[in-house]
């Protein structure tokens, strides 16, 4: 990943792909149902000659906002949350690592998700984890 240099133009970019998204990288379970549909952003730097490159956004020390909409606001169980999530190429999986943002019960039309890091985002109803603690 390459720096932003002096006098370099910052492009950011912003997909959101449809209810038809697909990529051979990208499988949904069935245990995570959609709540959102995929939002990609992305950062290019093109410098003064005209050369683009991708520049990756990783550890910000301030989470930026994202929005975005809910298209699923129903719960699939009463013990469900709507939790904001990124596409972990490694792991091949959603994970919520970086991100804050989460509802439980009916969905609001859009959730704010916190994060820190540019990748692939959207929003998956899990199951709610409980933690129980016992005392004497």
């Amino acid at each position: 990943a390459e720096l932003v240099e002096p006098g370099d133009v910052v492009v950011v970019t912003v997909v959101s792909h449809g209810d038809g998204f697909k990529e051979a990288s990208v499988v949904q379970t069935s245990e995570e149902p959609m709540g959102t549909q995929a939002l990609q952003v992305e950062m290019s730097a093109i410098a003064p000659d005209g050369v683009s490159r991708s520049v990756a956004v990783t550890r910000l020390r301030k989470p930026i906002r994202l929005t975005l909409k809910v298209t699923n606001r129903e719960p699939p169980t009463s013990t469900s949350e709507l939790v904001c999530v990124a596409w972990d190429e490694i792991a091949g999986a959603w994970s919520d690592v970086g991100l804050q943002g989460r509802v439980q019960g009916l969905a609001p039309e859009e959730l704010e998700c916190w994060t820190t890091h540019l990748t692939l985002f959207s929003a998956v109803w899990r199951e709610i984890e409980v933690a129980v603690v016992c005392g004497k």
